[in-house]
Formats: C-alpha cells, structure tokens, sequence
C-alpha cells in the first residue's frame, strides 16, 4: 500500500466514523445510497457510479478505463521490463503493452538527450585518452633524445 493510498484511507475513515457513527464488521466499506452513502448494510451500486462520484469530489475527468493506460504507460516510462509491466498489468502478450503503453514525446526526448549526452562524454573519454598518449610520446622523446 502507497503513503497516498494509506493517508487516503485514514482520511475516508475518519469520513465513514463521522457519516455513520460506528463500524459493523459486516458493513459495507462503500455504502449504498442515492444521493449519497445512506445504507451501510448494503453495497455500491456500481463501480460505474462510485466512480463517478469520486471524479466528480475530486474535480478529474476521463474513464475508469484511462486509469489502466496511465498505469502502464508509467510503467513503461519507468524502464521496467516488459515482463513485469506484463505481470502488473494483467497481460499476456506485448502487443497489449503496445497498446496500452502511450509513451509520451517527452519521455522520447529525455531517451535521445540521455543518448546524445552519453555519446559526448565517451567522445570526451576518448579524447582524453588520444592525449595522454600523445602526451606520453612526446614526453618519452624529449626525455630520450636519439
């Protein structure tokens, strides 16, 4: 469980003891309730409208769906292998993570800087390294003349 997550959950308790007074251990932890959480002895409707209720409070747009492209392509901005993104995700091909892995232009552009800056500093290196030898031969011939 995230810090998130866990700060979350304490925060929607504090919510649920406020809104219902006690807890039961067969109480529902999404209680039914139009136009809001009523009954505690019976569940959520729907994920459909739970969701919606939580974009709504939270003031976000987009489908329960985009949460799972969000999802892998974090994962594949990460450089997480393609088998763990798999495993995570529920897949059982790459061509899913394909699909649901949206790499942004920007993640693009920090792979080629990244590319660009190591191939100048092997540049560098290697520079570096043609000096020192020439150094090193011009060195020996001043030091032992023929």
């Amino acid at each position: 469980m995230t810090a998130e997550l866990y700060k979350a959950l304490i925060e929607y308790s504090k919510w649920y003891l406020e809104r219902f007074g006690t807890t039961e251990p067969d109480w529902y932890l999404f209680p039914f309730g139009k136009p809001g959480p009523a009954d505690p002895t019976r569940p959520q409707s729907s994920l459909k409208t739970a969701w919606r209720n939580a974009r709504s409070k939270a003031g976000v747009t987009g489908r329960w769906h985009d949460n799972r492209h969000t999802f892998v392509t974090a994962l594949a901005e990460g450089s997480n292998s393609d088998r763990l993104i798999q495993e995570l995700a529920g897949h059982v091909s790459r061509r899913m993570i394909e699909r649901y892995a949206h790499v942004r232009m920007q993640a693009r552009r920090q792979v080629i800087a990244q590319l660009s800056d190591r191939h100048e500093q092997q540049a560098d290196t290697r520079k570096a390294e043609q000096n020192r030898k020439t150094f090193t031969a011009v060195s020996t011939a001043v030091v032992r003349p023929n």
